[in-house]
């Protein structure tokens, strides 16, 4: 009992410096996909692969090492299902401007019609619960123990570290007052994401609403719900905490389209998470670090769908000022 009330804690300190990492840095696929359409430049991308090549190093390491205790990501079938399901991911972000990970940093500047993501992950799920949705079939992770192609996995990780390093230090990733480097936001996400993951795999706030709908109407709910909800506010204690001390939060007014708009990103997120299955933030710091193929699929297929949409939507802007 005492060694789950501290890992219990544990896990909640942890969910607190995820939140400040992301606070601390924009880490949405949205924003990285604007990055490059606009200005030509892939400084978050690169910050990506710091934070997945740390996760790397340590998801598979964890699993090996502490064994019954650390779990590593399924594997789903490639399937109609699974591209769908990204497809909706990617669609749900572009709806509501940012990825899950987005929004905890959009909130922690104040943004408050972010707020609606969880009434619509809500949705989302109850919508796949009530509709008799059929579990997506799991299989073992192929990489469970350290034979050789798990050991190179491991050695890519940290080549993507590197890669990420280089690109950053030669962007001018400097810091300023309150606020870290984003090489150093991503070292934290990627390390404490991963720990958290391997160990706990439900902690994502996205994951507690999940748990929570699965559990509506129960009068004692499971433990690992009040953990993953507990550990869930903590993120978002961080990320409020982030912006606050950096002096980017600035409380604005929702318009209530925004609010919509939110409500309904999160809706389709939740229903594409459930396909995938995980959403942005299990497929970044959990599935692909982790070895999971279908992670790895998913994940291109959302980012590049994003990207796509985001240079479309750039290209018929610019046709209409080139027209005006």
């Amino acid at each position: 009992m005492g060694a789950a009330l501290a890992w219990s804690m544990a896990a909640v300190a942890l969910g607190f410096l995820i939140g400040v990492a992301v606070g601390q840095a924009s880490t949405c696929a949205v924003t990285a996909a604007k990055e490059i359409v606009h200005h030509r430049r892939a400084r978050l991308l690169a910050g990506f692969l710091v934070a997945g090549g740390v996760a790397g190093l340590l998801c598979l390491p964890l699993a090996w090492t502490v064994g019954m205790r650390a779990g590593l990501p399924p594997e789903a079938a490639i399937s109609g299902a699974l591209l769908g399901g990204a497809l909706l991911l990617a669609a749900g972000a572009l709806v509501n401007d940012a990825c899950l990970l987005g929004t905890l940093a959009r909130v922690s500047q104040g943004e408050v019609r972010f707020l609606g993501v969880p009434i619509g992950l809500a949705i989302g799920y109850g919508v796949v619960t009530t509709a008799g949705f059929e579990p997506v079939a799991l299989s073992p992770n192929l990489f469970g123990r350290p034979a050789a192609p798990a050991i190179l996995l491991v050695i890519a990780s940290f080549g993507l570290v590197v890669a990420g390093w280089a690109a950053l230090s030669r962007s001018g990733d400097g810091g300023s007052p309150g606020r870290w480097r984003l090489r150093t936001s991503m070292i934290v996400l990627g390390g404490a994401g991963a720990l958290l993951f391997v160990l706990t795999p439900g902690w994502t706030y996205s994951e507690a609403v999940r748990q929570g709908v699965d559990e509506l109407g129960s009068a004692t709910p499971m433990a690992h719900t009040l953990a993953a909800i507990l550990t869930g506010l903590a993120t978002l204690a961080g990320a409020l905490t982030a912006g606050v001390a950096s002096g980017s939060f600035r409380l604005e007014r929702p318009a209530v389209g925004c609010v919509f708009r939110s409500i309904l990103g999160g809706a389709l997120m939740a229903i594409g998470a459930a396909y995938v299955p995980g959403g942005n933030d299990h497929l970044l710091l959990w599935s692909v670090p982790g070895g999971s193929v279908s992670g790895l699929v998913a994940y291109l297929v959302m980012s590049g769908a994003i990207l796509i949409a985001v240079f479309v939507q750039h290209r018929v802007a610019g046709a209409h000022m080139i027209a005006a």
